[in-house]
C-alpha cells in the first residue's frame, strides 16, 4: 500500500478529492486475500495433523484390518502386534496363528519386516518381507499333514477353483522373502521331525523368474541331517540342486542306521514336464546291535542320472558307472562276500517306470564277486545279467542270465566253471513260477587222485509253485543231463527238489556206454583208473535213485549191468565178464548183499574160463570179493578163504584146486610128448600186493594111482647129457606114481620156486624098479613147464644144456 500513495502522490496531477473514493475500493479485495492465505495455512496445518495423527495411530488402525482380511481368507485364531509402521517400512511382532500359547500355536513368527516405497505401495507391491523365528507346527495324520488353524487357508490356496472364472494368474506381490531361524516341527506316529531353515526368496516383478537359497537342519526322531538347497525358476523351467547334503537315519523300527552322506543332487523341469535329474553320494548301513541279519555292515557310493516325463507318467533311472557295494557278515556268519558291484546292463536303465500302465522294469548286471560260504561254497561266482518286470497286470517276472563263475564245492571235492544258464522266477500263486535253464556247467574233480574227468552238465528245469505261498512253496522239476566234454551223454535224469522243504530226488539212468580199447576208456572218465586198468572193452549201464532232505541224503539205490566186460588189470586180465549188480545205497556206496558175476575168462598166469564171483561193495567202498570159482582141467578152483578187498594194501585169500584131471592139465601144457592120467587137489595160498600175485607155499598133491608121460626128440638129446637126466626122462617116457606132488612159492609173473616129488616106477624100467624124482628148479625146467602156457610169454626150451641143478634122481630098491 506504500507504494501506491507515493505512486499518486509523485504523479502531480491528482487531487485530493480524487485520492479518497480509490482508497476505499481497494481495501474488500486485499481482506480476501488475506482469509484465503489463513484458510489454506489451516487447511495444511489440518492435514499435516491428520497424517501425523494417522500415522501415529496407523499400528492400531491396521491391526483390525489384517485381522478382518485374514477371517475372509479363513485364517482364525490370528494376533498380531504393529511395531512401527511408516511410508518406506513396516515392524510386526509377535504373529501367531492358533490357540494361543507358545506350545499350542500352529504358526508363530517372533519378528516381520517388510520394506517398501510409496510406489511400490501404490502399485500394490512389497519390496522385501523378513521373516525372523519363524516356527510352523503340525502333525501327520493318516499320512497326510496336518496344520490346525491354518488348513483351511492351505485348503483354499490348494483346491481348484472353477475354470470357467478363472483369470490370468496375478504377480506375485513382493520381490524377496529373507527367512532367519526358521523352524518346522511335524509329529508323526513313528517319532518328531524338526526342520530348520535360513535363506531368501528372490522374485522377479513380472515372476518370470525366482531365486532362493536355503540352508537346512534336520533333526528329531526319525531322522538328522542337512545342507544347501537353491532353487531357480525361469522361462527355462524350474531347477533345483542340493550342495553336500547329508541323511541319518537311526530310528528303532529300522534293522540299523542308514546314512546318505556328501550328497550332491541336481533336478530340472523343463516347459514340456520333462524332468532330468542327477544325484550322488555315499549310502550306509549299520546295523542295530542285537539285529538278526547277516550284515552289519554295507555300503555303496550312489551315482544315478533320472528323467522323468510327468505328462506321460514315465520316467527311469540310470546308473553312470558300476557301483561297488561293500559287505560286512554277522560276528557268527559262516560267509563271507567280497568284489560286489552292481554295474548298468548295456544302455538300460536300472529302473524304468511307466505310472499311467503300471509297467516297471529293472535291469542291472552282479558281476562276478568272490563268496565264501564255511566249507560248503567258496570261489568266484558268476556274473548274473538281471531283468526284473512288472507287466500292466501287475505280474512281476524276474530273468537273471548266468555267465562264467569258478566255484569249488570242497566237501565234494569238486569245482564248478564256466557256468552259463537262464532264470526265470515269476512270484505269484500255484502253476509255473519260472525256470531254470542250464546251457552249461563244467564239474571237475579237485581230489589229487582224480575220480572221475571234467563232465558238462545242462538242465531244463521248471518252478512250480505248490500253492498259495508261491515262490516259497516251489519246486524245481526237470530233466538234467552229464555229459563228456567230447559231447558223449553219460548219464541222462530227473530232478525234483522242494524249495521250501528242502526234500528232493533224483532219478538217473546211465549208458549204455560203450568200451573199446581203440575208443572210450574208462580212464577217461575217471583218471583214478590209470594205471589200474586198461584195455578195457563191453558195455556197462547203470540207473538208480537219490533222495535227499534239509538233513542230507537220505535214500539212494542203483542197478548196474555188466554186459561182455573185458579188461587187462595189473594182476590178471578179465574177459567177457557180465551181471547185475544191486546197490542198496549209493551214499555211501554199499551193495543189496552180495551180488554174483560171471567170469568168462580170468588170466593170471593161467587161464581159467567159465568162472563165478561173489562180490559186495562195502560202506567204505571196498569191492569185496567173497567167493570165486572156476572149472579148471576137468575140476574146479575156489576161493576158499579169506576175501580179496581192492582198496586193500595187502590182498590175502586161498584157492582150493578140487578135483583137477591130470589129463586136461597136462593138456593145458601143450608140450609136444608130454600126457598123464590121474586126479589132483591142494590148496593155493595167494597175496595180491603192489599189482602182483604172489603164491606162498603152495601144495598140490595127486591122489596115488596115476601116470605121467613124457617123451620127445628133446628129451632123448637131454638125456645124454648126465645120467642122472638119462634115468629121470626114462622113468618119465611110462612113469606110475604113487606120490606125485608140488609146491609153489613167488610171483606168478615173476621167478616161481618149483619143487616136484615123483615117487613111483617105469614098469618098462630097470623091471618096475621104484625111482623117487625130486626137481627143486627156478630156471629152465620151469620155463619147460610154461612154454605154451596161454596169456604169458612164450620162452624157448632150452635143452642140452650141462647144467641141470635142482634135479636128482633117487634109486629105491624093492619093499621087503
Amino acid at each position: 500500500m506504500t507504494s501506491e500513495d507515493d505512486q499518486i502522490t509523485s504523479s502531480g496531477h491528482s487531487s485530493a478529492e480524487d485520492k479518497g473514493p480509490a482508497k476505499e475500493a481497494k481495501q474488500p479485495r486485499h481482506s480476501v486475500l488475506r482469509r484465503i492465505r489463513w484458510w489454506v495455512l489451516g487447511l495444511f496445518l489440518v492435514l499435516a495433523l491428520g497424517i501425523a495423527g494417522v500415522v501415529h495411530y496407523l499400528p492400531s488402525l491396521a491391526r483390525p484390518i489384517v485381522l478382518s482380511a485374514a477371517a475372509d481368507l479363513g485364517l482364525v485364531g490370528l494376533d498380531l502386534q504393529f511395531d512401527e509402521i511408516n511410508w518406506r517400512k513396516a515392524t510386526l511382532s509377535n504373529v501367531t496363528v492358533g490357540r494361543g500359547g507358545e506350545a499350542d500355536d500352529t504358526l508363530s513368527v517372533g519378528r516381520i519386516d517388510l520394506t517398501y516405497t510409496p510406489v511400490d505401495l501404490w502399485a500394490g507391491r512389497i519390496g522385501t518381507v523378513s521373516l525372523r523365528d519363524l516356527v510352523l507346527r503340525g502333525r501327520l495324520v493318516d499320512g497326510a499333514p496336518d496344520f490346525g488353524a491354518l488348513n483351511p487357508l492351505i485348503d483354499r490356496l490348494t483346491t481348484p477353483g472353477d475354470p470357467s472364472t478363472a483369470t490370468e494368474q496375478t504377480a506375485v506381490p513382493l520381490d524377496r522373502v529373507d527367512l532367519s531361524n526358521g523352524t518346522l516341527f511335524l509329529a508323526t506316529p513313528d517319532g518328531d521331525v524338526e526342520v530348520g531353515l535360513d535363506g531368501f526368496l528372490d522374485v522377479a516383478a513380472d515372476t518370470s523368474a525366482l531365486v532362493s537359497g536355503f540352508d537346512l537342519r534336520l533333526s528329531g526322531d526319525l531322522a538328522s541331517g542337512g545342507g544347501r538347497i537353491d532353487a531357480t525358476s525361469d522361462v527355462d523351467g524350474q531347477a533345483l540342486r542340493l550342495t553336500s547334503f547329508t541323511l541319518e537315519s537311526d530310528h528303532d523300527r529300522l534293522p540299523g542306521k542308514i546314512s546318505l552322506s556328501d550328497v550332491n543332487a541336481a533336478m530340472r523341469l523343463g516347459e514340456a514336464g520333462s524332468v532330468d535329474a542327477t544325484i550322488a553320494g555315499d549310502l550306509t548301513f549299520v546295523e542295530h546291535s542285537g539285529q538278526p541279519l547277516p550284515v552289519t555292515y554295507a555300503s555303496a557310493p550312489v551315482d544315478l542320472t533320472a528323467r522323468f516325463d510327468l505328462e506321460e507318467g514315465s520316467g527311469s533311472f540310470s546308473l553312470r558307472q558300476c557301483m561297488p557295494i561293500a559287505l560286512k557278515a554277522a560276528a557268527d556268519a559262516v560267509w563271507k562276500l567280497e568284489d560286489l558291484q552292481l554295474c548298468p546292463a548295456a544302455a538300460h536303465p536300472v529302473l524304468s517306470i511307466d505310472v499311467a500302465s503300471t509297467l516297471l522294469r529293472s535291469d542291472f548286471s552282479l558281476m562276478p564277486a568272490r563268496i565264501e560260504l564255511a566249507d560248503t561254497l567258496n570261489g568266484v561266482l558268476p556274473q548274473m545279467d538281471t531283468t526284473i518286470r512288472q507287466g500292466t497286470d501287475g505280474q512281476v517276472v524276474a530273468s537273471m542270465a548266468v555267465k562264467g563263475g569258478n566255484l569249488a564245492l570242497p566237501q565234494q571235492a569238486l569245482r564248478l566253471e564256466n557256468i552259463s544258464a537262464d532264470v526265470t522266477v515269476a512270484p505269484g500263486g500255484s502253476g509255473q513260477l519260472g525256470r531254470l535253464d542250464i546251457d552249461r556247467v563244467r564239474v571237475t574233480d579237485t581230489q589229487a587222485a582224480k575220480r572221475f574227468a571234467a563232465i558238462e552238465a545242462t538242465a531244463s528245469l521248471s518252478l512250480d509253485g505248490l500253492g498259495e505261498d508261491g515262490l516259497l512253496a516251489s519246486r524245481l522239476k526237470g530233466p538234467v543231463t552229464i555229459k563228456t566234454p567230447a559231447g558223449v551223454v553219460l548219464t541222462s535224469a530227473t530232478l525234483s527238489h522242494g524249495l521250501a522243504s528242502g526234500e528232493g530226488q533224483l532219478d538217473f539212468k546211465a549208458g549204455p556206454l560203450a568200451f573199446a580199447e581203440d575208443g572210450l576208456q574208462p580212464q577217461e572218465l575217471a583218471p583214478v583208473l590209470l594205471g589200474v586198468v586198461a584195455a578195457v572193452s563191453g558195455e556197462v549201464s547203470a540207473s538208480g535213485t537219490i533222495a535227499w532232505d534239509n538233513t542230507g541224503v537220505r535214500r539212494s539205490s542203483a542197478r548196474t549191468e555188466l554186459v561182455n566186460v573185458g579188461l587187462q588189470a595189473s594182476a590178471a586180465r578179465f574177459a567177457q565178464v557180465s551181471g547185475d549188480i544191486e546197490f542198496s545205497s549209493l551214499v555211501p556206496v554199499r551193495t543189496r548183499g552180495t551180488q554174483a558175476v560171471s567170469i568168462g575168462v580170468l588170466d593170471a598166469g593161467l587161464p581159467l574160463a567159465g568162472g563165478i564171483a561173489l562180490v559186495r561193495v562195502e560202506g567204505g567202498g571196498d569191492v569185496i570179493i567173497e567167493n570165486a570159482q572156476w572149472p579148471f582141467a576137468g575140476g574146479q578152483l575156489v576161493l576158499t578163504s579169506g576175501a580179496l578187498n581192492t582198496r586193500a594194501d595187502v590182498q590175502r585169500a586161498e584157492l582150493a584146486a578140487l578135483s583137477v584131471n591130470l589129463t586136461e592139465l597136462l593138456n593145458l601144457v601143450e608140450m609136444e610128448g608130454l600126457s598123464g592120467e590121474g586126479v589132483l587137489g591142494g590148496a593155493v595160498p595167494i597175496e595180491i600186493r603192489d599189482g602182483s600175485v604172489y603164491v606162498t607155499q603152495a601144495k598140490l598133491a595127486a591122489e596115488p594111482g596115476g601116470v605121467v608121460r613124457y617123451q620127445n626128440a628133446s628129451t632123448d638129446a637131454a638125456g645124454q647129457t648126465a645120467e642122472g637126466a638119462n634115468i629121470a626122462f626114462q622113468a618119465l617116457e611110462n612113469f606110475h606114481f604113487q606120490v606125485l606132488s608140488l609146491e609153489i612159492d613167488g610171483p606168478v609173473d615173476g621167478e616161481l620156486t618149483l619143487k616136484i616129488t615123483l615117487q613111483g616106477a617105469n614098469p618098462d624100467l630097470l623091471e618096475g624098479y621104484p625111482v623117487h624124482l625130486n626137481i627143486s628148479t627156478q630156471g629152465a625146467f620151469l620155463d619147460l613147464l610154461r612154454r605154451g602156457t596161454v596169456g604169458f610169454r612164450a620162452l624157448d626150451v632150452v635143452t642140452g644144456k650141462e647144467n641141470l641143478d635142482g634135479l636128482s634122481v633117487e634109486r629105491v630098491g624093492p619093499e621087503p
